[in-house]
């Protein structure tokens, strides 16, 4: 880095001091309430106010930060943010290369982050950054942070009505599907080596969104939120629906590489045509508001008699 850990804590002071100065700063906050949540470390992150430059450096909480009203905060995003086209129009960084005097230029008032640990959060805080982490691992965990990342930003109560919708539609979703038999699925994160393939175990937030679809992860008895298995496994496993995690400019090719592995011509999925390659990664991998058009489109594919008649988006 450029400059010093200390250097770094100095030029925040500085930052500080100037806001401390500022009349209509200062003015707000006498007429503001403090914020206070516990992230998905359990740790209390409180604000003086809630927070007018946001530092998200993950594309759920980026995502969540437009659905309630909140883009305008938004300073500096993560390179993986793309949703929705605005955000374009934001300044980026590495989230997995941080450049914390980069950051520190964007002076923000709370920094948001995902798949962090106690070590690196507490790294953070040592030189001055209000850092909340959010890393939820199943639907209603999700909900909670919506409301949390809400309020961090002084929206709680619109944030508290995208939850309410998005519960409803996800109950609507569950009646349709609910008492179906599950169908087994495969999820692919990544399938560039073929015989150690990457995919979702009980740990991950993907494994709640393919039940809640109406479906079973064949590898839900795998610990890790990611993990490879083998080629073999797959197999042995007999998938009836395999989803690949591709954006649209590799779905072709995907589908075919993935019916041209030896011995895969024998699975279920492969075998009927229902390796599926047209849903959004992001609509099933990411914890935010968009998770429950996933849901439902994958409910599609699963239970199509289920949806029979029915538009994508139409009750």
């Amino acid at each position: 880095m450029g400059i010093g850990w200390s250097c770094l804590a100095l030029a925040l002071c500085s930052l500080a001091a100037c806001q401390r100065r500022d009349p209509a700063a200062a003015e707000l906050r006498t007429v503001t309430d403090t914020v206070s949540i516990t992230d998905g470390l359990g740790r209390r992150v409180t604000l003086r106010q809630p927070a007018r430059r946001v530092a998200s450096l993950s594309p759920s909480n980026t995502e969540v930060l437009y659905a309630v009203g909140c883009s305008k905060t938004v300073v500096l995003r993560d390179r993986a943010s793309d949703y929705p086209r605005a955000v374009h129009s934001i300044a980026a960084t590495n989230a997995f290369q941080l450049s914390l005097e980069h950051v520190a230029g964007f002076a923000p008032d709370v920094v948001l982050v995902s798949h962090w640990d106690a070590y690196r959060a507490a790294a953070l805080d040592k030189v001055g950054f209000p850092l909340a982490v959010f890393d939820p691992r199943s639907l209603p965990a999700v909900f909670v942070d919506i409301v949390k990342i809400g309020s961090l930003c002084g929206a709680r109560d619109r944030a508290q009505r995208l939850v309410d919708h998005l519960r409803a539609r996800l109950e609507r979703i569950r009646r349709r599907v609910g008492g179906r038999v599950p169908v087994r699925v495969y999820l692919e994160l990544d399938g560039s080596d073929p015989t150690r393939p990457w995919t979702v175990g009980h740990a991950s937030f993907v494994d709640a969104v393919i039940r809640a679809a109406g479906g079973r992860n064949i590898f839900a008895d795998v610990a890790p939120a990611a993990a490879q298995v083998s080629g073999e496994a797959v197999m042995r496993r007999a998938p009836t629906v395999i989803v690949l995690n591709v954006d649209a400019t590799e779905a072709a090719r995907a589908q075919a590489k993935v019916a041209a592995r030896p011995g895969w011509q024998t699975i279920p999925a492969v075998r009927d045509g229902r390796v599926i390659n047209d849903i959004d990664p992001a609509l099933l991998t990411r914890p935010g508001p968009r998770m429950v058009e996933g849901i439902e489109r994958l409910a599609r594919v699963l239970h199509p008699q289920a949806w029979r008649h029915l538009q994508v988006g139409v009750e």
